[in-house]
Order: C-alpha cells, then sequence, then structure tokens
C-alpha cells in the first residue's frame, strides 16, 4: 500500500501502531538465527517426544470470518511471545482500511514471486 492512497487518519493510526507496538520490539532479541542456541553437555539428546495424536480437521483451520475472529487467531497463535496481545490490536487497526485500493501500475503477480 502506497501512502499515498491512505488519508491522514489512517496514516495517523499506522504511525501510532508503529511507535507504540513494534518499535518497542526493536531493541528485543526476538529470533537471531546467527546465534547458535547454547547446548547442553549434559544432555543426552535434543529431541523430544510429542504426544501423538490423530491430527483433526479443527487443526488445519483458522478463524478468520471478520476482524474479531482474525484477532483471537492471531492471539491464541502468538500467545507467550513478544507478540502477545497484538492481534486484537492489529485486527482493530485493519478496520480503519475498509478498502483496499490496488495500484494500476502494480500488478498483482508480483505478490507471488516475493
Amino acid at each position: 500500500m502506497s501512502t499515498d492512497s491512505i488519508d491522514d487518519t489512517q496514516r495517523q493510526a499506522l504511525t501510532e501502531f508503529y511507535r507504540t507496538e513494534l518499535a518497542p520490539l526493536a531493541s528485543r532479541r526476538l529470533l537471531d538465527a546467527r546465534v547458535a542456541p547454547k547446548a547442553d553437555p549434559a544432555a543426552s539428546s535434543y529431541y523430544k517426544k510429542r504426544e501423538w495424536r490423530r491430527l483433526e480437521a479443527r487443526d488445519f483451520e483458522l478463524k478468520l470470518g471478520d476482524a474479531a475472529q482474525v484477532g483471537a487467531t492471531l492471539d491464541a497463535f502468538w500467545a507467550g511471545t513478544a507478540f502477545a496481545g497484538m492481534g486484537t490490536k492489529l485486527a482493530a487497526l485493519s478496520e480503519k482500511f475498509p478498502e483496499v485500493q490496488q495500484r494500476e501500475d502494480v500488478s498483482a503477480f508480483i505478490y507471488e514471486m516475493l
């Protein structure tokens, strides 16, 4: 989305979301693939046996019917992480952008190439 396709209220909402929700995460080390995890010399294995159960349809379902469901789904997925609680806030932010306008000079296929 180009910033020329949004109004001042939307721009302000995005800026505020970035300032209050995302910028504080910049100082936290969320995941750094360049640093190997610390090894436990006493461990005989790092394999974790998980309880086996048959997968059900609900294991593959995401509730994305409306902004409230999207927020709840993201909150459940991000529980216990640095993003905990952000799903609801992100869903609320999305409601400030009811109409998505695709620019004519950008092909829809560009998103599939990324």
